[in-house]
């Protein structure tokens, strides 16, 4: 191949050009093949490079939804512990009701005792001042009586009630 390669080259000034196109036949068409494959390579490549621009702003706009998303939490977060803290006041603020209940429950239990007591000393008030209102009843009947006996007795006439 060599000899056929040096003929071609010492042939070439003198106007064979056939003889050259014939020899380098083989290598023109690797060399052919060659391009081609490497064309179809750049194309894949170009191919890759634009999937990888789309993936890329897809990724981009995924990680401003992320930013928003994470600020959004950081918002829910703050207002969970301003929750916690108005937690913490009403349970603590329960709990002072609650103590104050359970004063108020003995208070009340006490109070309970000392009305019932006093009931019962106003029930006896009750029925002594029956027994009161039904001797001033039988005074008066009597004082009705003495008026009445004393406006027969000439000359002498009872108070009259303004």
């Amino acid at each position: 191949m060599r000899r056929l390669i040096l003929a071609t080259l010492l042939l070439g000034p003198v106007g064979c050009q056939s003889v050259k196109e014939g020899v380098f036949s083989p290598v023109t068409s690797r060399l052919d093949l060659a391009n081609a494959q490497l064309a179809a390579g750049v194309r894949q490549v170009e191919l890759g490079n634009a999937k990888i621009d789309a993936l890329d702003a897809k990724l981009t706009e995924t990680n401003q939804k992320v930013a928003r998303i994470e600020k959004q939490l950081a918002q829910t977060d703050a207002r969970i512990q301003d929750m916690q803290g108005d937690v913490k006041t009403a349970t603590a603020t329960v709990s002072h009701v609650d103590a104050t209940a359970t004063e108020l429950n003995k208070t009340v239990r006490s109070m309970s005792g000392t009305l019932d007591a006093t009931g019962k000393r106003i029930e006896v008030m009750d029925g002594r001042l029956a027994e009161a209102n039904k001797k001033v009843d039988e005074v008066n009947k009597k004082m009705d009586v003495i008026v009445e006996a004393a406006k027969k007795i000439p000359g002498v006439e009872p108070k009259k009630d303004k």
